[in-house]
């Protein structure tokens, strides 16, 4: 029977059924019973009913009150997924007849959920007398009564002793030490059920040490919510209960507080997990009973990834950290996806991604998910892959000229991934700041008060991690206009010693660093050599000037002719 797709009970004068009497039948599609005289249908009747398509409930003489909601709100989810047709209308009472039981708003089916209106007290009894305990509830439909002993439900059939009135009330004739403890009163129907404060059933007469009737158990607890650690104890006098904490701990006043039925523990933080103590003493003793709070956690980022940009084949990690209780697991994804399988992925034990040798087509978005029993916490970034990429000059320096004394910058521009670093040599010196030059982080050159010595061929050097590229341009020193008798025999001296002194410098160069040395005196003229560009170009400065000089007295020595009125008219 439990493989046929149709069940047909409809005309058949059926006026109950049973929880269970569909409960073997997973793979029913269509169930008739409309045109029946069935008032109540019991809650859960097609639970088990999978495969359902087709329900039938219409022309019977259903009751639509609290004890049906549970129908109403079945059809109501037939009817959003739409993979169930469904029909079933109300007979009863008369102001709902007629109407679709899925139409029924929770207000009208009138339900009211059980109210406490008295609570059982303390009672303090010799043994082998009775005890009564009273309980009173209200709600629509009227509540069934239970009551609990010591957090277990009393069951009135196996014990004579008990018995329960019609109005809740709970009789235990010839009391035992075995009825002491705490009793509570539980009303229920089917739209809830409400609970009354502990009772406390106690022997009176002669001395007894503490005794637990409900102890601490270990609780988990999801932080921020709240808990109750219960314990209880009997004993004459009645025990005084107090609470502690493992290691020196202090109870928090302002969100630990200690009830009747145990320790209530509000807004429940981390500091809050571990061992706590329940303590009940008299005058005749003592016992203790220990409990662990677990806090449970959902996972939270303590360190999360953020955005790159990366140079294509370099490496690239993204941090991601999480904590939570129990702790999360770190997984990485891919636009939604596995990371890709070729090996340059890794994950490592910390949840940090890191990928070697990045492509291009590594490019997108990855989300890192720290992952728990609790729930998954997520945060995406982007992974921004450059192609690399040679220097090229956007602006190549060109041949200009400046006047003795002045100032001048001359540019020279260039990008490249990454981005390339501008220097600037001078007849094959890399030049270095000082107060003669200046490099800006652009690449401009700025020579300050130029001289003769400043003229010749500049080079721009473009250098990135791929190589560098070379452009130049040359320098021409021009005397300031307006010149001085002599000036020119001067100037012409200056360029003459110019080109001794770097012909020199660059014939020395020659001899010590174009091949290996072979004696110890050419390596120790290699050693010697200065290293330091702003000492080679301080003491070549130097050199023009002194051989300027000596030029100047070479040239008057020989009787040389010199314009000292500038207009021709030579002098010995």
């Amino acid at each position: 029977l439990e493989f046929l797709p149709s069940r047909y009970i409809h005309f058949n004068q059926l006026e109950t059924l049973q929880p269970e009497t569909f409960g073997d039948l997973p793979k029913l599609e269509r169930l008739f019973l409309h045109n029946n005289k069935l008032s109540k249908i019991p809650a859960g009747s097609f639970s088990n009913l999978d495969s359902l398509k087709r329900l039938r409930l219409d022309s019977n003489v259903l009751v639509c009150d609290c004890d049906l909601m549970w129908l109403g709100e079945l059809l109501q989810g037939f009817a959003q997924h739409g993979h169930t047709q469904a029909a079933a209308t109300c007979e009863y009472p008369r102001r709902l007849q007629g109407r679709a039981v899925a139409s029924v708003t929770v207000e009208e089916f009138n339900c009211q959920s059980p109210r406490i209106t008295f609570e059982p007290q303390d009672v303090e009894v010799p043994s082998g007398n009775t005890v009564y305990f009273t309980c009173r509830a209200e709600g629509n439909p009227k509540p069934e009564i239970i009551w609990i002993h010591n957090n277990h439900s009393l069951d009135l059939e196996d014990d004579t002793r008990l018995n329960m009135f019609d109005d809740g009330t709970l009789m235990i004739q010839n009391t035992r030490e075995s009825d002491q403890g705490v009793y509570q009163c539980m009303a229920r129907n089917s739209a809830g059920e409400a609970k009354t404060q502990s009772a406390m059933l106690r022997y009176s007469g002669r001395p007894v040490k503490p005794a637990f009737v409900i102890q601490p158990q270990d609780t988990e607890v999801l932080i921020g919510t709240s808990t109750t650690l219960e314990c209880m104890a009997t004993g004459h006098p009645h025990p005084h209960i107090t609470w502690t904490r493992d290691n020196g701990l202090e109870l928090d006043g302002s969100r630990h507080v200690a009830t009747s039925s145990g320790l209530y523990l509000q807004n429940i933080t981390q500091r809050d997990h571990g061992r706590f103590t329940c303590h009940a003493n008299n005058s005749y003793g003592s016992v203790q009973a220990t409990a662990n709070i677990i806090v449970q956690a959902p996972p939270q980022f303590t360190v999360a990834p953020k955005d790159q940009v990366v140079l294509e084949e370099h490496a690239v990690e993204w941090l991601c950290e999480a904590d939570g209780n129990p702790p999360p697991v770190i997984v990485w994804t891919k636009t939604g996806g596995q990371l890709p399988v070729e090996g340059r992925h890794t994950v490592l034990s910390s949840g940090t991604l890191r990928i070697d040798h990045a492509a291009q087509h590594d490019q997108g978005q990855y989300e890192c998910q720290a992952v728990s029993s609790l729930g998954v916490k997520k945060v995406s970034v982007q992974l921004t892959v450059k192609p690399k990429a040679l220097a090229v000059f956007t602006q190549r320096p060109q041949d200009t000229s400046v006047e003795v004394g002045k100032n001048i910058n001359i540019s020279c521009h260039a990008q490249g991934e990454p981005q390339p670093i501008i220097t600037w040599n001078k007849e094959g010196v890399q030049i270095t700041e000082s107060g003669k030059f200046h490099v800006d982080g652009e690449g401009t050159l700025t020579i300050y008060d130029a001289g003769f010595p400043d003229q010749g061929r500049y080079e721009c050097v473009a250098r990135n991690s791929f190589g560098l590229v070379v452009t130049n341009m040359f320098l021409t020193v021009t005397a300031i206009q307006g010149r001085q008798a002599g000036d020119d025999f001067v100037e012409s001296s200056i360029l003459d010693a110019v080109q001794r002194v770097d012909s020199a410098i660059n014939s020395t160069r020659r001899h010590l660093f174009s091949q290996k040395p072979h004696t110890s005196s050419d390596l120790l003229a290699q050693f010697h050599y200065p290293r330091d560009p702003l000492i080679v170009e301080t003491a070549r400065a130097g050199e023009i000037f002194e051989h300027t000089l000596q030029l100047i007295r070479e040239r008057a020595k020989q009787g040389l002719t010199v314009d000292l009125e500038g207009k021709g008219q030579p002098q010995n």
